[in-house]
């Protein structure tokens, strides 16, 4: 499906679920994760993240694609504290969760998770 169907999210919108998320995550990551799991940390999430948002740009993907692939970098690693095996798919389901409860159209959520 094509994102030119979708209305994008409006840019305060983005910026505020930007911001929750990031407070979700550190917190995330504070009361879920153990110094097992070393590498997975915020740190790591963050680097992530931030070459997300570079190839995005170097690319030309627009503010919304990039905001999309923030997210997904941000909870990329989450589903490590649930079950090491199967973590991205709980990193997913994680982050449904996140944007179900932050009123995220169904289209986006599929398109980040």
């Amino acid at each position: 499906m094509d994102l030119t169907q979708h209305k994008e999210i409006p840019l305060e919108k983005r910026q505020e679920l930007l911001s929750s998320a990031q407070e979700h995550i550190k917190k995330w990551f504070n009361e879920h994760f153990s110094t097992v799991y070393g590498y997975h940390n915020w740190s790591h999430t963050i680097e992530v993240t931030e070459r997300a948002i570079l190839i995005s740009r170097k690319v030309g993907l627009s503010e919304q694609c990039q905001w999309e692939l923030t997210l997904a970098g941000l909870f990329h690693d989450t589903g490590y504290s649930i079950d090491y095996e199967n973590h991205e798919e709980e990193s997913a389901r994680i982050c449904r969760a996140f944007l179900e409860e932050n009123h995220v159209d169904e289209y986006f959520i599929g398109r980040i998770t």
